[in-house]
């Protein structure tokens, strides 16, 4: 019974060591698989880690690319602008130079003009003060004294100016009478000059329209009465006209037309 027991014991002791050895042989495959899966997984962690370091790199530089293009044409854009906008500035600016030129050009022919109209209308009052200068310089023909024979009494009497012989049948006393009557009938004349100077308002408003209506002229008031005070009416107007005849005929300016009325009025050329 003894050797039994004690090969019981021996087979106990062979299966426990037994049962220890794969105990042990497990928890070390155990401990390997966990050790080779742990190392897939940090294999796997790193992989996918590289993957997505490798996948930010690429969406960095397709970002770097893309603002770079953006960049790029906004840059191409705003050049563009810049010479659109110099190109609207050269031709607003060379417009705005012929414009310039064009405007200078006709203030230079409207000062030309009036520098040209101001010298003809000098020229001409020259000329007509010289005419007017002269015309009172140059001496009067003087009238001869008239006589029978120039008068209508000579006419009827039948004598001649150039044979104021009396008339048959008149004695000389008769002939001396009727020849002192015909000097003094030749010497009747309305006289010019006012013999007391007063103004002729109706004088001087008809001098005034007639000028105006002939030359476009607007006389001047106190011009017109002071003529109107000094000249019978008649003797004025009859000036007057002359005056615008002789404007007509060579244009004159304001003080030339009233420089030749004056001197029409002085000579009695009226």
């Amino acid at each position: 019974m003894e050797e039994v027991k004690n090969e019981v014991d021996i087979e106990l002791q062979l299966a426990q060591k037994a049962l220890a050895a794969a105990q042990a042989r497990k928890a070390q495959a155990e401990e390997a698989a966990r050790l080779a899966a742990q190392a897939a997984l940090t294999k796997r962690l790193a992989d996918e880690q590289e993957r997505l370091a490798r996948l930010k790199k690429e969406q960095e530089e397709a970002d770097k690319r893309a603002l770079d293009r953006r960049n790029a044409e906004a840059e191409a854009i705003r050049i563009a602008d810049a010479r659109r906008a110099a190109e609207q500035r050269r031709l607003e600016q060379e417009v705005e130079a012929r414009n310039e030129a064009i405007r200078n050009e006709k203030a230079r022919k409207e000062a030309v003009k009036k520098v040209a109209e101001e010298a003809q209308r000098v020229e001409n009052d020259a000329k007509a003060l010289e005419a007017a200068l002269l015309k009172a310089q140059t001496p009067k023909e003087e009238l001869k004294p008239p006589t029978l024979a120039t008068t209508p009494l000579g006419s009827i009497l039948g004598m001649s100016a150039s044979q104021p012989a009396p008339a048959q049948g008149i004695s000389s006393e008769e002939n001396a009478r009727l020849q002192c009557e015909a000097d003094r009938i030749a010497r009747v004349k309305v006289p010019a000059r006012k013999a007391q100077p007063c103004v002729d308002t109706t004088s001087s408003n008809d001098v005034i329209k007639l000028v105006k209506d002939e030359l476009h002229f607007n006389l001047n008031v106190q011009r017109a009465d002071q003529w109107s005070s000094v000249w019978n009416s008649d003797a004025l107007l009859a000036a007057v006209r002359k005056a615008i005849e002789i404007a007509k005929e060579r244009p004159i300016g304001y003080d030339a037309l009233c420089l030749t009325v004056e001197s029409l009025l002085e000579n009695g050329d009226a």
